[in-house]
């Protein structure tokens, strides 16, 4: 059996980096958000996401709300007892591999603008181009 997934998004918060007692082993959880579709039929799908060790710590050094990140890894599943008796269920991603596609300081500041809109384009969305312009 094999499992590989790629995922490629913006984190939707700033992560958690927490250490398991006793092992002392990062663990980095936070969430992307991935558009499918476009127009007025466009969607947004969130994923959960988890990392682990060293990449874990780097992660909760570069990545902040609004980054664009790919994870390299697979989903699994989990289940646990809740208080209330019943049980609680989670698909997420474990990535084994994050790139850092912009950095955390393209993130902040007053200039960041998430919905980057171009201007000059006509009401179709289209922009329009000098025929010297052309490569070919």
């Amino acid at each position: 059996m094999f499992q590989k997934t790629i995922l490629c998004g913006r984190c939707t918060k700033e992560g958690d980096l927490k250490y398991i007692p006793g092992s002392g082993m990062a663990v980095y959880e936070n969430s992307i958000a991935i558009d499918r579709g476009y127009g007025e039929k466009k969607q947004t799908d969130f994923f959960n996401f988890k990392l682990f060790g060293k990449t874990a710590e780097s992660a909760s050094n570069y990545v902040g709300k609004g980054s664009l990140v790919l994870l390299e890894g697979g989903f699994q599943n989990r289940s646990w007892d809740k208080p209330d008796g019943t049980k609680g269920y989670a698909t997420e991603m474990v990535a084994n591999t994050i790139k850092f596609l912009d950095s955390r300081r393209d993130n902040v500041g007053e200039n960041y603008n998430q919905n980057f809109e171009p201007s000059g384009l006509d009401p179709q969305g289209f922009q329009a181009i000098d025929d010297d312009d052309i490569p070919f």
